[in-house]
């Protein structure tokens, strides 16, 4: 392995420091509602009812989302959009994110890529926050996460030569391929951002409009 730069052991030196506090709650809300207006009943059942990577990895409980609800509101980061009101139904109280709040995703945001770059965690889930950005920030964050995965790709090489026919080998193999395949897509996004406009790239279906795709209720063979 090649020495590092000054900039390069600064980008290790975080990611094994204790990582900034990112309440995941409170990013989960402000990111949905910086994509839609939303009821917290509506955020929950899409966080809990989903058949997929995102329902099982954002398990929220109906308290814990009604109470960033309030929190968000009380600091002025989410408002209330929409009462509605139909016969024999509880209101539904529909919430927008506000300017502050999307400058607070956005710093929050910028502070989880300094985070070690897991998976779904902070790295894919995060990206689908990013359309508040304009293309050039988006770029940098992308650029810092790609910097982070080749250095941790360059570490886990060293490790593997030192762990040969135990568990640990078969592990960092099975970690070093994830991060290289990690890698590898967060090249092509940078293609893509420079190919396509941030409203195209954004253009979500299936992911927080509280439907599925059909095929998935045919394949699990699930009632509607």
């Amino acid at each position: 392995m090649k020495p590092l730069s000054i900039e390069e052991t600064e980008i290790v030196r975080r990611l094994f420091e204790k990582p900034e506090d990112i309440k995941l709650s409170e990013l989960t809300v402000l990111g949905m509602l910086s994509h839609n207006i939303l009821s917290g009943y509506d955020i929950y059942k899409r966080l809990s009812k989903k058949l997929d990577w995102i329902g099982s990895y954002l398990n929220l409980n109906k308290a814990t989302v009604y109470n960033t609800i309030a929190r968000l509101e009380k600091e002025g980061l989410i408002e209330l959009a929409e009462k509605v009101t139909e016969e024999k139904k509880p209101t539904k109280y529909l919430y927008t994110i506000t300017d502050s709040g999307i400058e607070h995703l956005k710093r929050m945001l910028v502070m989880d890529t300094k985070n070690f770059p897991f998976i779904i965690s902070n790295t894919y889930f995060d990206l689908m926050f990013y359309h508040h950005f304009d293309k050039e920030e988006i770029r940098e964050l992308v650029e810092l996460r790609i910097k982070q995965m080749e250095l941790l790709i360059e570490l886990l090489r060293v490790y593997l030569p030192h762990n040969k026919g135990n568990i640990f080998e078969l592990l960092f193999e099975s970690e070093l391929r994830i991060y290289e395949e990690m890698l590898s897509t967060s090249r092509k996004l940078l293609r893509i951002i420079d190919e396509k406009p941030i409203d195209e790239l954004y253009k979500m279906r299936y992911v927080f409009d509280g439907e599925k795709p059909p095929e998935i209720y045919e394949l699990f063979n699930i009632q509607r």
